[in-house]
């Protein structure tokens, strides 16, 4: 009996310990943003789908270094910027566009961006955890809070990165 109750008491506090650990959706992109202030540089794979009609998936590589230098690329384009012009190769059409940018141009995938706008545009919800490519992550809801911003997101964030 006393092992039961034993049992019970070292069940309860883990719990206890697990549930207090537990992170809140602005600890998580507090997180976020101390993480995107000290790093240089990132590249990455984002999955986009879209539903608006019939669903559809694209996958884009990118990559970034501070302040404004980046890449994308999917199946049918290829952009790339130095801050002050970006190129962009259409594969299908093997044709590039050169533009001169304005001063302060970010691109819209910028993760600093995402975070920036987190709170200020949507209802932010800790939805669970998951994994991605065996990574542990945080997955995040984001529902636009006004008519201005139309697009719900979720976000999958590494727990250890």
């Amino acid at each position: 009996m006393k092992r039961i109750k034993w049992m019970l008491v070292c069940l309860f506090l883990a719990v206890l310990i697990v549930g207090c650990t537990q992170l809140s959706a602005e600890q998580i992109a507090e997180k976020m943003k101390e993480k995107y202030n000290s790093i240089e540089d990132m590249k990455g794979v984002m999955i986009v789908t879209t539903n608006l009609g019939k669903q559809q998936t694209q996958t884009i590589k990118f990559a970034m270094k501070k302040p404004n230098k980046w890449k994308t690329e999917d199946e049918r384009m290829l952009t790339i910027s130095n801050g002050k012009t970006m190129w962009i190769y259409n594969k299908q059409k093997n044709e590039v566009t050169k533009l001169t940018l304005p001063e302060v141009k970010q691109p819209e995938f910028d993760y600093g961006k995402i975070i920036k706008d987190m709170f200020e545009k949507y209802d932010v919800k800790l939805i669970g955890e998951g994994k991605i490519a065996g990574r542990d992550c945080y997955i995040i809801e984001l529902k636009p809070k006004g008519k201005d911003y139309f697009i719900n997101q979720k976000l999958w964030i590494d727990k250890e990165y």
